[in-house]
Order: structure tokens, then C-alpha cells, then sequence
């Protein structure tokens, strides 16, 4: 069976992957063969499988209903777009994200849709998460620029969600003084928000852009692709610095995803005596995150978060079997 063949099954499985936990995905395959198998396996095997009964009574009326060549044609027009499809069992899929599960219900991403640079040609262990508001002071504006910009210097991956304000100034940071960044999307097609569109095609040119879904739903869970999306921030990041945030929102959720992965958080203290943004800062730091009052200081803890996790690699990897 061809690789395009394949793709059709996960695409078709997306649909509903609330159903289907990656790692029991990727357990079906090894012991089946192939995603196709398991796409036609009886309802004792997936029961069996640690499928919960009531999502395989779902499936199976959901494998009836559909049709697999409208999944096909759309297949072949996200190859004519030139986005490729990265699924939890390929070589390319970030391992880092495979260890997403916060909260539970969310894990990891069952398939990426990529456009860019080639995730095998971008250095995954140097990832760094840039979060903030997006109606950021001038303030945090500037200093996310140059946090982008001193992550690029010191050839680390900036990773950011596309947003106007902080997380914008993060990618140019990164583009302008010759790195590479990420951009997370809670969709791939139509490009949002659409005042970003131009900086998506120069990110492309200086990273990829990644999502968790290929298009925009057409309606009822688009607030819950934007927060999708910030898992992927978290997971593919080795730690995450936030530049500034309001108690609630999109930023504080990213930051809790990531201490609860027990990734370290750094975030910026607030220069004006703001409520909004002083009361964010304070709820952060009474979770575990780190505070920073320059951009110097922040590299400093970068490079040591980076040196740390590289010498428990390299202890593991000299451990005796």
C-alpha cells in the first residue's frame, strides 16, 4: 500500500482523534502492519486495544457513514499545496511532543500538517517558546524582538504561535538577525490571523510553519483549535518565556501546560506597575516560574536549562543495559 494510501486513514482518523490515543495508534500499527488495518479492525480488537467501548460503538458508525475519497481528494490538494503530512509514527514527528498530556484529553498531536524548512534540517533539541498578549505594551513589543533576536544569535529555535504583538515580534526577532522560528498555527489554511500573512511566507523561508489541523473548521470548536494549538508551543519547547500576560488567556494556558510538564518558565517582570500584567506575573511565579529582568539574564537560564538536559541525555545514553 502506497504512502498516499496511508495518509487517507489519518486524515480520515483526525476527523475523530479524540477517540483514538496516539500511543494506542501507534501500538495497533506495529502489531497490524499498517493504520489501514486498524482502520478495519472488529470491535473486539479495538475494545481489547484500550479503546474506551463507547468510542468504538461511535467509530464503527462513523467508518460506515464516511466516504474515503473525499478524505483522498482532500489529500491530493494538501500535496498540491506543497504542506506535508507528518504522522505520529513517522520519523519526522518531534519526540518532544509525543510526551504532551496536559490535560489528558488534549496528548499529543496525531498527525502534523508542515510547510517550510524540513523539521530533519532544524535542531528540535534548541526550541524555545515565546508567549504574550497580543495587545502587548511598546515595552514587551521590544523586548520580544530581542528575545527573538538574541535566541537567533545564540542558535536557538524560536517557537511562537503567529499571533499579533508579542508573539510576531518574537518570529521577526528571529528572522531578522538570521535564525530559524517555528510558528504554531490552530490551522493551516486560511493563514491566521490574516494580518500575519506576509510574515507566515517569510517564516516558511526561515522555518516552517506546523498544525495540529488543515483547515479552519466551519464552525463550533474554533476557540478550541486556538487552544490546541498552544500544547504544541509548550511540547515542542524546551522551556518557554513569557513576556507578558494577563491572569487569563491563551498565554497563561501555554505557561501551564508547560510547568506542568515540568518545563521551566521564565517570565519577564513588568517595567510599569500595570494590574493586569502584575497580576499575571505574580500568578506565574506563585506556579513555579522564574523571573527575568533582561534579556541577558534570559539566556543565561536558557543555556543553562540547554546544558542540563544535554548532560542527562548523555547520561542516559552512557548508561549500562
Amino acid at each position: 500500500m502506497s504512502q498516499m494510501d496511508e495518509l487517507v486513514y489519518w486524515l480520515a482518523l483526525q476527523e475523530v482523534y479524540w477517540w483514538f490515543p496516539p500511543r494506542k495508534i501507534e501500538s495497533a500499527i506495529k502489531e497490524l502492519g499498517s493504520i489501514e488495518k486498524l482502520w478495519y479492525a472488529n470491535e473486539n480488537y479495538l475494545i481489547n486495544l484500550g479503546i474506551k467501548r463507547e468510542f468504538v460503538k461511535k467509530f464503527v458508525e462513523y467508518r460506515k457513514s464516511i466516504n474515503l475519497e473525499k478524505f483522498a481528494e482532500q489529500l491530493d490538494e494538501i500535496r498540491r499545496r506543497n504542506i506535508n503530512i507528518i504522522p505520529y509514527v513517522h520519523p519526522e514527528y518531534p519526540e518532544t511532543l509525543k510526551n504532551i498530556k496536559w490535560p489528558k484529553k488534549y496528548l499529543a498531536p496525531r498527525i502534523l500538517f508542515h510547510v517550510g524548512v524540513a523539521l530533519r534540517s532544524i535542531n528540535l533539541k534548541r526550541c524555545v517558546g515565546v508567549a504574550g498578549r497580543r495587545l502587548c505594551s511598546d515595552h514587551a513589543s521590544k523586548i520580544a524582538y530581542d528575545v527573538g533576536a538574541q535566541l537567533a544569535k545564540h542558535n536557538y529555535v524560536t517557537v511562537s504561535g503567529l499571533a499579533i504583538g508579542v508573539d510576531s515580534e518574537a518570529h521577526k526577532g528571529a528572522i531578522d538577525n538570521g535564525g530559524l522560528t517555528i510558528a504554531i498555527l490552530p490551522w493551516l489554511t486560511p493563514i491566521y490571523p490574516p494580518e500575519n500573512l506576509n510574515l507566515a511566507k517569510k517564516i516558511k523561508e526561515h522555518g516552517c510553519l506546523l498544525s495540529e489541523c488543515y483547515r479552519k473548521p466551519k464552525s463550533g470548536n474554533i476557540k478550541w483549535r486556538i487552544i490546541e494549538r498552544n500544547k504544541i508551543i509548550s511540547g515542542l519547547s524546551r522551556c518557554l518565556v513569557i513576556v507578558e500576560t494577563g491572569k487569563k488567556g491563551g498565554t497563561i494556558r501555554t505557561a501551564e501546560i508547560a510547568l506542568e510538564m515540568k518545563k521551566r518558565v521564565f517570565v519577564f517582570a513588568p517595567k510599569v506597575a500595570d494590574d493586569i500584567t502584575t497580576k499575571g506575573y505574580t500568578y506565574l511565579i506563585s506556579r513555579g516560574a522564574e523571573s527575568f529582568n533582561s534579556v541577558d539574564e534570559l539566556i543565561k537560564k536558557i543555556d543553562e536549562t540547554y546544558q542540563t538536559s544535554k548532560r542527562k541525555r548523555q547520561n542516559l545514553d552512557s548508561a549500562p543495559i
